[in-house]
């Protein structure tokens, strides 16, 4: 199943068409809160990106993720947390575009604990999502909303809501 997954990105990196241009920052921070569906999950989220170097287009950065929720799932009590890690894309074509959709692939782990519960997994999430940058896509606050899909310990759809800050290049 793991090798699945790693030729489907494989895939994905290689017949993605780089239309996009370079934009003009170099990192963002987001914090959110989130829901997830299939169970009633609620919490918040954060998640750090750099932009990853190259010449000219750059609409690709590495992503940090981590996840703190609670609620119930199978009618037990549960407190979740996920950490992942992955790429995203960011589908803009100026370094002054105010609406920026993107993707993103992370993985890493699950851990459940709550009533006779207690277990941790391997999780794989993807994401797709919009944010809009006031300011364009250099420094500043913005909003941004996303949808989930994570697999790990269950299926999780989920959205998540929240302030995007972005750090302009020097």
């Amino acid at each position: 199943m793991w090798i699945r997954r790693s030729w489907l990105l494989a895939v994905v990196l290689v017949l993605y068409p780089v239309a996009a241009r370079a934009h003009s920052h170099e990192a963002d921070a987001f914090g959110g809160f989130s829901y997830a569906n299939g169970s009633s999950l609620w919490g918040f989220r954060e998640t750090y990106a750099v932009e990853l170097p190259a010449k000219g287009v750059k609409p690709w950065s590495i992503v940090g993720d981590l996840g703190l929720r609670g609620g119930t799932h199978d009618d037990r009590n549960v407190q979740q947390i996920v950490y992942t890690g992955g790429v995203r894309c960011e589908f803009v074509r100026s370094g002054e575009a105010k609406n920026i959709p993107f993707a993103q692939v992370l993985v890493g782990g699950l851990h459940n604990r709550g009533d006779a519960v207690r277990q941790s997994e391997f999780a794989v999430g993807f994401s797709a999502g919009y944010d809009y940058a006031p300011g364009g896509s250099k420094q500043g606050f913005g909003m941004r909303v996303q949808f989930d899909y994570l697999h790990g310990g269950g299926n999780f759809p989920g959205v998540t809501a929240g302030v995007v800050y972005r750090y302009k290049k020097q």
